[in-house]
């Protein structure tokens, strides 16, 4: 895929995720270079070990979704690593940002990005922010979106989540997925999963 097919793709993903965010454009390139060595597969799935950018990318331009059961986010790893696989077999290709591959002077933004260390002004979300986020898309372009590696990895379980029965809760009335058989009451009227008020 050359630079305006990508940059085309990332406007795409951009609108999907609602931010202009660096990583966007980043995870698109780990998602093509993973399905491009992973090749042709049944059942195509996908695991996340974070929850930002590249669980949006992973949808769009994979179709693995969560709501399809296809997709799974590991995000208490909070790596900026990804692994495509088919459900059949359980190869796959996990895919990571390679730190090693990131030239701390020649791309400084990036480099600092993928460290957390921008400055103060950009963590706040300032004006600076956006030019940030601009720098660390150019750098990771300039770079010929190159600072990733890949390792052929066999998914230890495959399957997909079960469907579990489901009930009306004796409190709210409302259908709620039961994880117990006995399961009377939903978790937000058992106390458990209390989100509003």
């Amino acid at each position: 895929m050359n630079n305006e097919e990508f940059l085309q793709l990332v406007e795409k993903v951009y609108a999907f995720h609602t931010r202009r965010a660096p990583g966007i454009p980043i995870a698109i390139e780990m998602v093509n270079r993973a399905l491009e060595k992973l090749g042709e597969v049944k059942k195509l799935c996908a695991i996340a070990e974070t929850r930002v950018c590249l669980s949006d990318a992973i949808q769009y331009v994979a179709g693995c979704t969560i709501g399809n059961g296809d997709l799974t986010v590991l995000e208490p790893l909070g790596r900026f690593a990804m692994t495509l696989y088919d459900r059949k077999t359980g190869k796959g290709v996990r895919i990571f940002v390679d730190q090693n591959k990131i030239d701390k002077e020649k791309y400084s933004e990036l480099y600092k990005f993928f460290r957390r260390e921008r400055s103060k002004e950009v963590k706040n979300f300032g004006p600076e922010r956006k030019i940030s986020n601009a720098e660390v898309v150019k750098e990771f372009i300039d770079c010929g979106r190159d600072i990733f590696s890949i390792q052929d990895v066999i998914v230890l379980n495959t399957e997909k989540p079960p469907i579990l029965d489901c009930g009306i809760c004796e409190k709210c009335g409302e259908s709620f997925t039961k994880h117990k058989a006995d399961d009377r009451l939903c978790l937000y009227c058992s106390g458990e999963l209390a989100y509003y008020r």
